[in-house]
């Protein structure tokens, strides 16, 4: 299964253009509770004109100094990851469709093989990038209601990180039995 998506846009940009759209999508993703990492915007050196970035959307496996060290529920990790996922495509469709420009979004395979997931043209997410998340949810077992339920993806972060939005491990003294 896919753990990182990559955004790239087809048209090229000025750098001063950039920075501008950069500071643009950091101020657009402040609000969202994000499950691994947000959205990402940065330079990448194969392709210096265009915009670039990725997100971690899966953890499988919380962390800690040591390496891996919780394991998380498959439902739980698929309905977080893909409401990053949805927050990912509003961001990247107000940003193409403000600036007018285009984003193919992709995960990688085994090697340099790329799956692109669909594209967004002037602020248009194309049937491909909604149907990864559609499938997605499906594959969990994932109901559109439980996808729109606030509550329930609070609830969901919660069994995995506290208020401190720390990781909670199953030893921790302050930590649910698990």
């Amino acid at each position: 299964m896919y753990v990182k998506i990559e955004y790239r846009s087809k048209e090229i940009f000025e750098l001063d253009y950039k920075a501008e759209i950069y500071a643009q999508a950091e101020a657009m993703i402040q609000e969202h509770l994000w499950w691994n990492e947000p959205l990402t915007l940065y330079e990448q050196i194969e392709y210096p004109e265009h915009l670039t970035g990725d997100s971690k959307l899966l953890y499988e496996w919380i962390p800690d100094e040591m390496g891996p060290r919780r394991y998380v529920e498959p439902q739980d990790d698929a309905l977080l990851a893909m409401r990053d996922y949805a927050e990912i495509l509003k961001v990247l469709g107000a940003l193409s469709e403000e600036h007018d420009f285009s984003w193919v979004l992709f995960y990688r395979g085994v090697g340099p093989d790329i799956k692109v997931i669909g594209r967004i043209e002037s602020g248009v997410v194309d049937h491909d990038a909604l149907q990864f998340l559609s499938d997605t949810l499906k594959c969990h077992e994932i109901s559109d209601a439980m996808f729109q339920d606030e509550e329930l993806a609070k609830l969901t972060y919660h069994k995995y990180f506290n208020a401190e939005d720390q990781p909670i491990f199953p030893d921790d003294e302050d930590s649910e039995s698990f």
